[in-house]
């Protein structure tokens, strides 16, 4: 077998074996929620929608309301209630 031939065929396993991989990893990242998309799952159909409501709100600072999350037992960081509020730029989480 000649060394092109033989480089041929391991370039071409390389591709089979990573074929589909971005896909994969896109999908299993979609899955994860961060910080907020977890506590989110954890509140009452009404306290999700407050907290919904002040996230959307830009006048409330991300630090502000970390102060009043961490005060009432939830421990969010303020980088992840930034981040979560961009995801709708699709530049933030991954939360749906």
């Amino acid at each position: 077998m000649s060394e092109d031939m033989h480089e041929s065929i391991l370039t071409a396993k390389a591709v089979l074996m990573l074929d589909g991989l971005l896909d994969e990893i896109l999908a299993n990242r979609r899955h994860r929620l961060c910080a907020v998309g977890e506590l989110m799952t954890k509140l009452e159909e009404k306290d999700r929608a407050a907290l919904d409501a002040i996230l959307e709100n830009s006048s409330v600072r991300a630090t502000e309301l970390r102060t009043v999350l961490l005060g009432r037992g939830h421990n969010v960081p303020a980088e992840s209630l930034r981040r979560h509020r961009r995801r709708r730029d699709g530049a933030g989480c991954s939360c749906p």
